[in-house]
């Protein structure tokens, strides 16, 4: 007679959605602020490097809010454990997923407009980098709903002589996302022959 598995364990791969964006942004994001104006407000200069800085941010100061303020009355409403499901919380990482990319795709047109009006032969467009900020929050909530469920699932639903599995498929996730990501980058660079 087969193991019984949970409903659950079938699904461990919904992340994938979820995790790609997030290293297709961490270089995209790096590559657009160094064609964009890197003065804020006027006399500070922003290195490219941090710009990243502004997920972290996001993710420091809306996760403890999300635990402590809306937890806490979803649960009233739903009559269940932390609001949501698992499921459901790697399902709204996976939304924020896509509005992340629809967003980043909105700027880097808007960035590309911009550069090719005002013609600097280095293409960096007269814009703000601050204008990354509303994809790099969205990347925030990308992790703190997506990969912080994956993490509460594994510990939670897998039995404790397990957990270590759980965690290894949260990496293996990580690392088949990455290579995904490596991928599109190699594929566009070779059929926009960069």
């Amino acid at each position: 007679m087969p193991a019984k598995r949970h409903p659950d364990m079938a699904n461990q791969y919904p992340q994938l959605p979820c995790l790609v964006p997030n290293y297709q942004q961490g270089t995209f994001n790096v590559a657009q602020a160094m064609k964009m104006d890197l003065q804020f407000p006027s006399n500070i200069q922003i290195p490219v490097g941090s710009i990243s800085f502004i997920t972290v941010a996001a993710i420091t100061i809306c996760l403890p809010l999300y635990d402590r303020l809306l937890v806490p009355a979803l649960e009233k409403i739903t009559n269940q454990e932390g609001g949501f499901t698992f499921l459901q919380r790697i399902g709204i990482g996976n939304m924020f997923a896509v509005l992340n990319l629809l967003v980043s795709g909105f700027v880097e047109r808007k960035r590309r407009e911009s550069a090719i009006s005002y013609g600097t032969p280095d293409g960096v467009a007269p814009m703000s980098v601050i204008w990354l900020a509303p994809q790099l929050i969205l990347l925030g909530f990308v992790e703190m709903f997506g990969i912080v469920g994956l993490i509460e699932f594994y510990n939670k639903q897998f039995p404790n002589h397990m957990r270590s599995i759980g965690t290894s498929l949260l990496y293996l996730s990580l690392s088949l996302s990455s290579y995904s990501s490596s991928f599109v980058v190699n594929v566009v660079h070779k059929d926009c022959h960069f």
